[in-house]
């Protein structure tokens, strides 16, 4: 998966002319260790949710094809250090790290609490985020829209939370509340950086 990435890049910069005549000498980021451990987590990762699947519905047989992916860049420069597709890392077939298009899910909460603790003078690790039911009214029809903890793990009904703990535990409701705080515009800007 990390070579068809490599060869894509350089496919993008460089014409197959130049690979050929001018002699390239190419450097990459891929990490073989990391790699390595990679591709050995991703295994053992899929082995387990094969078996909790498994035991939670009671089948004694495996979860046939079972499969994913995995992408892993350095936190300082974004370079991109390992890149796994699936359960066999020779697979040459379908590369899901680089073709797969999934929602972000709750990986967008990091925008939002990224937009957050940008803001140093009105936001830290301790502010309190209202982590209680939502109703939204549309205001061009009938219809409305009510958010309930069903995103999320269930605190037993707090109005309230500490930022780091509705980061630390995904708590779906504080984050819609910070995010309509901080409004939408701003997290999508975090977000295109």
């Amino acid at each position: 998966a990390f070579f068809f990435f490599f060869h894509r890049q350089l496919r993008q910069n460089y014409y197959k002319e130049q690979w050929r005549r001018e002699g390239l000498q190419v450097f990459t980021t891929l990490d073989p260790a990391l790699q390595k451990q990679a591709e050995q987590a991703m295994s053992e990762g899929l082995e387990t949710i094969t078996h909790q699947k498994c035991e939670r519905w009671r089948r004694c047989r495996p979860i046939p094809n079972l499969q994913g992916a995995m992408v892993v860049a350095g936190s300082q420069t974004g370079e991109i250090k390992a890149v796994v597709n699936g359960n066999n890392p020779r697979y040459a077939g379908f590369n899901r790290p680089l073709r797969a298009r999934r929602p972000i899910g709750s990986l967008g909460q990091v925008a939002v609490y990224l937009t957050a603790l940008e803001q140093s003078s009105t936001y830290d690790l301790t502010t309190r985020l209202d982590d209680s039911p939502y109703q939204w009214e549309d205001p061009n029809s009938i219809r409305g829209w009510i958010q309930t903890g069903c995103c999320g793990p269930s605190r037993g009904g707090y109005e309230y939370v500490p930022l780091h703990g509705a980061l630390a535990y995904s708590y779906c409701l504080a984050t819609k509340s910070l995010e309509r705080e901080l409004g939408l515009t701003q997290v999508f800007q975090t977000l295109r950086r």
